[in-house]
């Protein structure tokens, strides 16, 4: 019981203490739109050159949004997501182990949702914004989605889907620019760290003849641009 009401009064204490951050030093949002970059292929063949399957992210570009709460001077949090969706992205199934060695493309998305902890080393300006640079770290979950499947005999027959879902460490920084009393122009950078391989029900399916094609952990770097906004 004692536990309880400890757990209970702490609670209270960080809602009170985070309220009063917001009321003190205000909240801002940054709708954001940025180049994405996978570092490398999501899946790579057993056998270079010879069989069987690549599966390739590429580049695309991302848009969304990023809420702050300035907890001091110094201090930040934030909670953000965005999306390739209906956009640019692509992803590129490479069968060298089939007849006539087809390669296409089909459209895929990443989608991100998470948050980090922003540290101002020279401040904030008036705007509440940071002064000149920041840097951050979080995590972020992380959907890719694909819009078409295939199955490892190359038909019409329907596979599992390839879409995947999975937790990455995200390390970052930017650069701030004032162009008014209440808004920032923010450039900035962000390299979320696969913490596993790729997996999913259709990689596991096409890998149940072998020989199994190897899931790989793919990184993703962002530079972007935002217009930040609150006080």
């Amino acid at each position: 019981m004692q536990l309880r009401w400890t757990a209970l009064a702490v609670g209270a204490l960080l809602a009170g203490a985070a309220g009063n951050a917001a009321a003190q030093n205000g909240v801002a949002l940054t709708p954001f739109i940025g180049y994405l970059h996978p570092t490398g292929d999501l899946v790579a063949e057993t056998s270079p050159g010879s069989c069987c399957l690549t599966l390739t992210a590429k580049n695309g570009i991302m848009v969304g949004g990023i809420g702050e709460l300035s907890l001091g001077k110094k201090l930040a949090l934030s909670a953000f997501i965005g999306s390739t969706v209906g956009l640019s992205q692509k992803a590129r199934y490479d069968f060298s182990g089939l007849s006539g060695h087809p390669i296409f493309d089909v459209g895929m998305a990443t989608t991100q949702l998470g948050g980090t902890v922003i540290l101002r080393p020279l401040g904030r300006n008036p705007n509440g914004s940071p002064k000149v640079f920041f840097v951050e770290a979080g995590g972020a979950y992380t959907r890719l989605s694909f819009s078409e499947t295939q199955d490892r005999s190359g038909g019409s027959t329907p596979s599992p889907t390839w879409s995947s879902g999975s937790m990455m460490a995200l390390v970052g920084g930017g650069f701030t620019f004032r162009v008014g009393p209440r808004a920032t122009m923010v450039l900035f950078a962000r390299y979320s760290i696969a913490m596993k391989e790729y997996t999913s029900a259709g990689l596991t399916d096409w890998n149940s003849a072998p020989p199994p094609d190897i899931p790989k952990k793919v990184n993703l770097l962002m530079i972007g641009a935002g217009l930040r906004t609150g006080r």
